[in-house]
């Protein structure tokens, strides 16, 4: 922006609702992008990996998001039962 560049915050058509997440974070928090697109998170899988989808509503309005984390809740089964290979983790404890 203090270049004097313009941009615009997207993603892929059909993200999960865990994409559209963290774009509309970054739509909130950087000033006056362009163009803002994404919420469409109902296209891509049968079923979306969150509780409540997210999507845009009228207008392509879509609010900002709260609580923890990116402020929505994703279902650990649902991400599991879409995977094609897990890895687990260790975390270090010091």
């Amino acid at each position: 922006a203090e270049a004097g560049l313009s941009y615009q915050i997207g993603a892929h058509i059909g993200e999960t609702s865990i994409l559209a997440a963290a774009g509309r974070h970054l739509a909130f928090h950087l000033p006056t992008p362009l163009f803002v697109e994404g919420s469409i998170g109902t296209l891509l899988l049968e079923a979306d990996v969150c509780e409540s989808p997210l999507v845009f509503g009228q207008a392509g309005r879509a609010p900002a998001l709260h609580g923890d984390g990116l402020g929505i809740h994703v279902l650990d089964q649902r991400l599991e039962d879409y995977a094609q290979q897990m890895i687990p983790l260790e975390t270090q404890t010091p």
